[in-house]
């Protein structure tokens, strides 16, 4: 059984993870930084089926955009209307090629025929990290 099922999450409804979202959250986080694995990630997940299988799929034209090695960080993001997980690839202050250019790579290559699926709920952006 994964180390988060039947966790208690800390919010107004005390709930306790499904076996899935627990498995879904472990599954993520091999590949991606996640801001606040509490409850908004999992409602995200669990009211948006869909972005497990996209978040997934997402890694490796990523990787062919941007290259290999980058930390993708996913958080939840909440507005008037809805919540939203952003996922940022993290990029050093001397990364070579525009990122402009990496991220209209992603976009044409995968995103733009995958992102109907998110029901508007999964963006994709770069940061640049400040030089050390």
């Amino acid at each position: 059984m994964s180390e988060l099922a039947n966790v208690p999450v800390a919010g107004p409804e005390n709930r306790v993870l499904s076996s899935t979202i627990a498995n879904q959250l472990l599954s993520l986080r091999k590949c991606y930084s996640i801001a606040d694995p509490t409850q908004p990630v999992i409602d995200l997940l669990d009211e948006q089926p869909a972005l497990y299988s996209l978040l997934s799929e997402a890694v490796m034209p990523i990787e062919k955009a941007f290259g290999e090695g980058h930390i993708l960080e996913m958080r939840a993001q909440f507005s008037d209307d809805d919540g939203l997980l952003k996922v940022t690839i993290q990029l050093p202050a001397d990364f070579g090629p525009d990122p402009e250019i990496g991220l209209e790579s992603f976009d044409r290559d995968w995103w733009l025929d995958n992102c109907h699926r998110s029901g508007g709920a999964l963006v994709f952006d770069y940061e640049i990290q400040d030089a050390v």
